[in-house]
């Protein structure tokens, strides 16, 4: 009799729970016509938060076969109210894990979107010029109220399939370009994983370029409950100067700054392995440097040489080794003008407007070609580091140093 009833009750249960499953999956060719008719009350409630209007074309219902429900705008739009668009998107969707909320733990799954296009138009001081539109209050934000419901640390998916995201200042604009960008495996205190591949143009010129495929498992000990139920009592307010973002691209732009990254990393606690070179660095029009780095767990060889001037070329090659059995085996060689190595430094220095070090002069030649080994405990060298008759001057404080020499044979 018992076996009888259970067998029945299993049938009837596992009947129940596919005809909700299979009514879950139908469930968007009733419910989409019903959604789609919210459009206008969505567009509404975007302008009461932001002062912005919204585009809003064919809102549906998606669920899927792992449990996962959520909302597909086909087209969706930000726009001033000058008719301007800041954000274009189509195939926006985001997607809610369901499973998790029987364990009481909201936990997004997707945000995935197509064709993205971003217009951001930055003032001098930094201040976006979008925040005119924005609702003014004076009202003191309330403090923060514990949620009734906990957050789970795993991030949605975020899926990018094609972006063009211009960054205008006046006449000037700068852009960032690519094709398919994914941030995936991201949870709060684990993991992320980075897919990206795209270009920076700033003006009228490429300057950067990137390909990156990264697993990042070193993340800082966070809980985003605690990060979001904070008490909310005042804090003490921290003045901070804001960041020149138009005069940083400026620099870059003027001081022909150029780089182009491949990544192709995993980095846990324990080591990292994969590839990553920097190639095409240049700054100032000098010619490209490369640096070359292969990740072996705990070992890593180096290959690179850097221009300092179009004639002047400094290398390190070799090989770094850490953990139980540490070795060094590195060849250094070098005839670089040390005012030609502090030309750069003071021209980076001033993209980021760090005016202190304009002042500080230099000369004398790094004359350098030698090889070290070490196993840490001892080490063999052999060759030549020479220092000839070097003066350092640093006009700020109105000291200098002069006559630096070195003639060190290894």
């Amino acid at each position: 009799m018992n076996n009888k009833f259970w067998k029945k009750a299993g049938i009837t249960l596992a009947g129940i729970a596919g005809s909700a499953y299979l009514i879950f999956l139908i469930s968007p060719l009733i419910l989409n016509p019903i959604i789609n008719g919210y459009s206008p009350q969505i567009v509404n409630e975007i302008h009461k938060a932001t002062g912005l209007d919204a585009s809003i074309e064919d809102v549906t219902l998606v669920t899927t076969p792992k449990l996962t429900a959520g909302l597909k705008v086909k087209r969706f739009a930000l726009l001033t109210p000058a008719n301007e668009q800041l954000f274009g998107a189509d195939d926006f969707q985001i997607k809610l894990s369901l499973l998790p909320i029987l364990m009481g733990r909201i936990e997004l799954d997707a945000i995935q979107l197509k064709h993205a296009d971003a217009f951001i138009e930055i003032q001098n001081d930094g201040s976006l010029e979008a925040e005119k539109y924005f609702p003014q209050t004076d009202a003191k934000p309330e403090a923060a109220k514990p949620l009734p419901i906990k957050l789970s640390n795993r991030m949605p998916d975020i899926k990018i399939d094609g972006y063009n995201i211009i960054l205008a200042n006046g006449s000037d604009k700068y852009s960032l370009s690519g094709d398919k960008t994914e941030i995936t495996n991201f949870i709060l205190n684990k993991s992320i994983k980075i897919k990206a591949s795209g270009k920076a143009v700033l003006k009228d010129k490429e300057q950067f370029v990137y390909n990156l495929n990264i697993l990042n498992k070193i993340m800082p000990d966070l809980d985003i409950n605690e990060l979001v139920n904070e008490s909310g009592e005042e804090k003490p307010a921290v003045t901070s100067q804001p960041v020149d973002i138009p005069g940083i691209l400026e620099g870059l732009y003027k001081s022909k700054v150029t780089a182009n990254v491949y990544a192709d990393l995993k980095i846990s606690p324990e080591n990292i392995r994969g590839k990553a070179d920097i190639t095409n660095i240049s700054v100032i029009g000098l010619p490209p440097s490369n640096i070359n780095l292969i990740f072996k767990g705990n070992s890593i060889e180096i290959a690179s040489n850097i221009y300092t001037e179009k004639q002047e070329v400094s290398t390190v090659n070799g090989l770094v080794k850490t953990g139980k059995h540490p070795d060094i085996d590195l060849n250094f060689k070098s005839g670089a003008e040390i005012s030609n190595i502090l030309k750069i430094v003071k021209e980076l220095a001033l993209i980021f407007d760090i005016k202190d070090l304009q002042t500080l002069s230099a000369n004398g030649k790094v004359n350098a070609d030698f090889n070290i080994k070490s196993n840490l405990k001892n080490i063999k060298s052999n060759g030549y580091l020479k220092i000839p008759n070097a003066n350092l001057y640093y006009g700020l404080y109105k000291t200098g140093i002069d006559n630096i020499n070195a003639d060190v044979s290894l």
